[in-house]
């Protein structure tokens, strides 16, 4: 299993690169032996963070796995507001990520952006 997942960074600026992103997502995810289900839902979650930084006008997603043990692949986010908490005023497509990917590991609204994480 490489420790680069091949996807790196992805400018996300229109549907077409949430298209884009979501593939290339789930192929890195499969390299890193996630198994079928992870991998459609790590994918899908990152379809819905993309749609929210379109709807923002644009952003940035990043993945790289954590150098920590234990190894998780680690999906940034920047473009996008993602809160501390679901409330009930996030946005539908923060509130499938969320649920696909797990709460944001950390969030930057100064910088607009948030890290989800999934262990390997």
């Amino acid at each position: 299993m490489s420790a680069d997942p091949g996807v790196g960074r992805l400018q996300v600026r229109s549907f077409e690169d949430v298209v884009s992103a979501r593939q290339r997502v789930r192929e890195a995810a499969e390299r890193l032996g996630f198994d079928l289900f992870d991998q459609v839902q790590i994918a899908t979650g990152v379809s819905e963070v993309g749609r929210e930084m379109v709807v923002a006008g644009g952003g940035e997603l990043s993945l790289w796995i954590s150098p920590a043990q234990p190894r998780r692949l680690v999906i940034g986010a920047m473009g996008i507001e993602c809160g501390d908490e679901l409330v009930a005023t996030s946005s539908p497509g923060m509130v499938a990520a969320r649920m696909l990917l797990g709460p944001p590991l950390d969030s930057d609204p100064a910088a607009g952006g948030c890290t989800f994480t999934r262990r390997l």
